[in-house]
């Protein structure tokens, strides 16, 4: 013991023992990265379904609408920014959802997919708005999304312009002001 000891309080000990670490952080990092993409690829075929294409109001987005849920909530994405933070940095974005019922919404959740031009996806968000939208009225919904530098995903997002950006949204739930829902 005293050998290791008097070994890493040696120069060539402490290089050894930052070669050792830094080893240990890029295959902590890889075994992350590996972590992502099995997640991306199960969460992928999971809500995996065909449905109809409708355009939004700007020409160059589509909404593809997989369930009848997403009739009654459209979201369309208005603006997309980044901000950087004393710590953090993140995408942001302005939604509008559209309350297409009779009824008074509570509050929606659902994921949305953002894809490239060519419909490959980058990134899917759960998005959860619980604020309120009056029946037949709209709300605009500013969010933020955690910004990783170091992950392919997030760093495609962020440099993607919203011109070039398709997404589908996909409703799960819709709670109705008088307690009522409705779920996928």
């Amino acid at each position: 013991m005293n050998k290791i000891k008097k070994f890493f309080t040696t120069k060539a000990g402490k290089i050894t023992l930052v070669i050792l670490l830094l080893g240990l952080g890029f295959i902590s990092g890889m075994e992350y990265k590996a972590y992502q993409v099995r997640s991306a690829i199960s969460g992928a075929f999971e809500d995996f379904s065909f449905g109809e294409v409708s355009e939004t109001k700007q020409d160059n987005t589509k909404t593809i609408a997989s369930n009848d849920l997403n009739k009654k909530v459209n979201l369309s994405v208005e603006k997309k920014g980044f901000i950087t933070q004393s710590y953090a940095d993140y995408n942001t974005f302005t939604f509008k959802f559209e309350n297409n019922t009779d009824k008074d919404i509570e509050g929606v959740q659902g994921t949305i997919n953002f894809m490239d031009l060519f419909g490959n996806s980058i990134q899917q968000i759960r998005l959860s708005y619980d604020k309120g939208i009056l029946a037949g009225e709209s709300k605009l919904y500013d969010a933020t999304v955690d910004y990783n530098p170091f992950i392919d995903t997030d760093i495609k997002l962020k440099n993607i312009e919203l011109s070039k950006m398709k997404y589908e949204w996909d409703v799960n739930t819709i709670i109705y002001s008088d307690g009522s829902q409705e779920s996928k």
